[in-house]
């Protein structure tokens, strides 16, 4: 908690090293609280996470992600990025803000799978204050089979969900309701 980086992941930084597999270096959170960190010229406020896979266990409990900022680009609560692969099965992801894209989680390059938990009440002063995804050098995907989007807010375009060039998102479940794109569309 209340931790400051001036680049990437106020709280936990996660990249794959040059030549690792992804197969061989993954990530497990059984719950706890990632809060109160700020990434302060970089992104991701809470997590940052360059080609690993990461999963949150689907304990009651969960992981929870609050209260954190990306004071000057992405991804107030998680930013994924370069081949990232993170599953949430249970948890929340809650009051993140991100000065630029994806409030809650930022997808580039990557994908997000969501089988559960919960993402509200980000704030993104441009798209996506839930769920911002795009697909730059590669293709980006978000999947929901379960789980809830609501309460979040984006100061142009997509207050739940906001989706770029390159970029999917399969929803066969769950909830997506009450968010907010205060200019512009969604």
């Amino acid at each position: 908690s209340d931790n400051k980086t001036t680049k990437y992941g106020g709280g936990v930084y996660c990249e794959l090293a040059e030549g690792v597999s992804q197969n061989n270096c993954q990530v497990y959170f059984n719950g706890g609280t990632i809060s109160g960190n700020e990434s302060q010229e970089g992104s991701g406020g809470g997590i940052s996470v360059y080609g690993l896979k990461v999963q949150c266990a689907s304990n009651a409990s969960g992981i929870t992600i609050t209260g954190n900022k990306a004071l000057k680009y992405y991804g107030g609560g998680i930013h994924l990025e370069k081949g990232a692969s993170f599953t949430m099965n249970s948890g929340t992801v809650t009051d993140n803000s991100s000065e630029n894209y994806g409030g809650g989680v930022f997808v580039r390059d990557s994908e997000m799978i969501q089988n559960g938990g919960v993402i509200s009440n980000n704030t993104s002063n441009v798209g996506g204050g839930g769920v911002y995804i795009r697909g730059q050098d590669a293709s980006a995907s978000y999947s929901a089979s379960s789980g809830t989007i609501s309460g979040n807010t984006a100061e142009l375009s997509g207050g739940g969900i906001y989706m770029s060039k390159n970029s999917t998102a399969t929803i066969s479940g769950g909830e997506i309701y009450g968010n907010t794109a205060n200019t512009q569309d969604g």
